[in-house]
């Protein structure tokens, strides 16, 4: 009957001491994605803007080229396809 008390006991103990530690840990701040987007969109910004006249329309050419390219091979995609009648 002892064992059985002092077993209650610890558990008891236990539960206590992990109530008591849960309690004064505090949650994590959430990040407000409205906030995180504003962010990044001033992070995009600032960079765009560090771009000088000449690598702006390097950036420019070099997407435009990637773009291009992509359309090509989308379209020899498409008319190596068989014509399905």
């Amino acid at each position: 009957m002892a064992k059985i008390a002092v077993a209650l006991f610890l558990f008891a103990l236990f539960a206590v001491a992990m109530a008591a530690r849960v309690a004064r840990e505090e949650p994590a701040a959430a990040v407000d994605p409205l906030e995180q987007f504003k962010t990044e969109i001033s992070n995009a910004i600032k960079k765009l803007q560090d771009l000088d006249g000449e690598k702006f329309k390097a950036f420019l050419s070099d997407g435009i080229g990637s773009i291009q390219q992509g359309l090509t091979k989308v379209n020899e995609a498409i008319q190596q396809k068989p014509a399905s009648a």
